[in-house]
């Protein structure tokens, strides 16, 4: 089985076309009868070895996905913040300008605690709570209990409504119903929740 990070690393290529589903589908393979063997080779190292990729390509998709990384997490972290009243959405507006004129090197909740606009005591109650969601959102997709703790969580922490994540549910069961599968977390980050 193939991690959620080398997945979204898949995903990566192919939106930018740098490989095909097929070349794609071949290096997953080639990766999995390593792994049965005994060798961990990542889907990066499988692409160049196989010639799909080169080291500059793979080296430019790993900084790509940690960007991505960053920036959903501080987005989670931003939403937390302003949800619970702790900033305005004007400041964590500004913050976010910064961190992009920064090329995202320095976290949301630093530049919200440099420019004192949170103290660190509520840094940490927003990375506690920030942790929960991110391991709810890792859970596995396809058991009722992660919807429940998901949603449930959302609530609690004021992230989303009741309705909304009820939405979101009825959203995802659409989805599900044509052969798309997404988790309650992705598709309330796409409705802007």
């Amino acid at each position: 089985m193939n991690s959620r990070g080398e997945q979204f690393f898949g995903q990566i290529l192919l939106k930018n076309k740098l490989v095909t589903q097929a070349q794609l589908d071949e290096c997953l393979g080639v990766q999995e009868q390593s792994r049965a063997i005994g060798y961990a080779l990542s889907l990066g190292r499988v692409m160049v070895n196989k010639g799909y990729l080169s080291e500059a390509q793979v080296a430019q998709v790993g900084k790509a996905q940690r960007v991505t990384e960053v920036i959903r997490e501080d987005y989670i972290y931003g939403r937390i913040a302003a949800k619970n009243g702790l900033v305005h959405e004007d400041q964590l507006s500004e913050c976010l300008e910064e961190q992009k004129e920064r090329r995202y090197r320095v976290r949301i909740g630093q530049i919200l605690m440099d420019k004192n606009y949170l103290n660190a005591q509520q840094h940490h109650a927003i990375l506690r709570a920030q942790t929960r969601i991110m391991e709810q959102w890792a859970a596995p997709r396809d058991t009722g209990v992660y919807q429940s703790l998901f949603g449930e969580s959302a609530v609690e922490l004021k992230l989303a409504t009741l309705d909304q994540v009820d939405d979101s549910l009825d959203e995802q069961q659409r989805m599900a119903e044509s052969g798309q599968h997404k988790r309650l977390g992705e598709i309330m980050v796409q409705k802007g929740i």
